[in-house]
């Protein structure tokens, strides 16, 4: 798969235009991953249960505009929002999580 992928993009190499070669190279980058969902059944072909998982962050963002602090308060908030998310879909207990890391 990846070598048929890489060969479809040969003819995009070397062409001078450095945003499409980025793209190239980006995509190269991602070909390992890009159908894991082939090989591994278990592991859903998109991302939307992360995306609802998240979704709360968001609509915060949207309503309040942003937090105080600015991007940064807000990037570490997504971060905790998304650890507390995971732990949750894997069953644990947040409380027990966050004095795991404290």
């Amino acid at each position: 798969m990846e070598v048929m992928l890489g060969g479809a993009l040969d003819r995009y190499r070397g062409s001078g235009d450095r945003h499409l070669e980025r793209l190239v190279a980006r995509i190269e980058r991602g070909i390992p991953g890009l159908f894991t969902f082939l090989e591994h059944p278990e592991a859903e072909p998109t991302n939307n249960s992360s995306e609802r998982a998240l979704r709360y962050t968001v609509v915060f963002r949207k309503i309040s505009g942003q937090i105080k602090g600015g991007p940064k308060s807000m990037r570490r908030m997504s971060n905790l929002v998304t650890c507390v998310m995971t732990w949750r879909a894997q069953g644990k207990i947040v409380a027990e999580e966050v004095a795991r890391l404290i």
